[in-house]
């Protein structure tokens, strides 16, 4: 049975705040799917981020974690521990590897981001479908320490189906991969994307692939095969969709969700 899970950002798993709770200039949203994290970050123009990271006992001076996602609404400028500056503006889609400082923000910004494993009971549901990443350790050492793409950007694989579309970018050395679909009403997953598929999954009767990510708008429904049990996720939703599903645009708006899938470090 395929797990399917679908929850609002605004009841997260976890709420993070910097830098407190009573001042929060910060707010980062978690929904913790188990093997994948979702996160909605929103920032507060003016933010100070070596002053919100020098709060945190033990912290060092730059932040130690990748960032894979895509900024919605305002611009962040960062900085890698070797000085190179560069901009991430709203569309972009980014990775960043740890080693780095977001300096102060000069618009409200609000980002999605994606921690999704790859490996052991994730790349079981399918993960090792959807990835198509270079795994391989020359790939993990030569990867950028960072990099920015925009699905709108016409070097980018668009996929045209029956009642939709979707993008599809690279980031760094392939180590991670992001997806924005459009897709219309009417459209479901055996009348469109099933004729994405190579000719030998062409017999396949549900999705083969794993799929995280969140609804930007319209209504999406996931059904797991096996049980008939349909999940709906709706805009200012994640989800996490195993392999083995149908899925369908419910009612007259048209659906965008952008995904994201990562190879390590976790």
């Amino acid at each position: 049975m395929g797990i399917i899970k679908a929850q609002s950002f605004d009841e997260p798993s976890v709420l993070k705040q910097m830098p407190s709770a009573e001042d929060p200039k910060v707010n980062a949203k978690v929904v913790d799917f188990g093997t994948c994290q979702c996160m909605k970050i929103e920032v507060t123009k003016g933010v100070d981020w070596k002053s919100c990271m020098g709060i945190l006992p033990g912290a060092p001076a730059t932040c130690q974690t990748r960032h894979v996602g895509i900024c919605v609404k305002g611009e962040l400028n960062v900085v890698m521990d070797d000085g190179t500056k560069f901009d991430i503006k709203e569309g972009d889609s980014y990775l960043i590897e740890p080693g780095h400082i977001f300096t102060e923000t000069k618009s409200d910004v609000e980002a999605f981001e994606i921690v999704s494993k790859v490996e052991g009971a994730a790349s079981a549901g399918g993960a090792s479908t959807y990835m198509i990443g270079d795994t391989s350790e020359e790939a993990k050492e030569n990867n950028a320490s960072f990099d920015v793409k925009r699905f709108d950007d016409p070097n980018v694989t668009t996929k045209e189906m029956k009642n939709g579309k979707a993008c599809v970018c690279f980031l760094g050395n392939k180590q991670a991969k992001g997806m924005v679909c459009y897709l219309q009403p009417g459209w479901t997953w055996a009348t469109g994307a099933k004729a994405l598929l190579p000719e030998d999954k062409q017999h396949l009767t549900a999705c083969p692939a794993r799929h995280v990510g969140f609804i930007k708008s319209g209504t999406f429904g996931m059904t797991d095969v096996e049980t008939g049990t349909e999940t709906v996720a709706k805009a200012g939703m994640c989800y996490l969709c195993e392999a083995g599903h149908e899925a369908r645009v419910i009612g007259d708006e048209p659906v965008e969700f952008i995904e994201f899938e990562s190879v390590g470090p976790f």
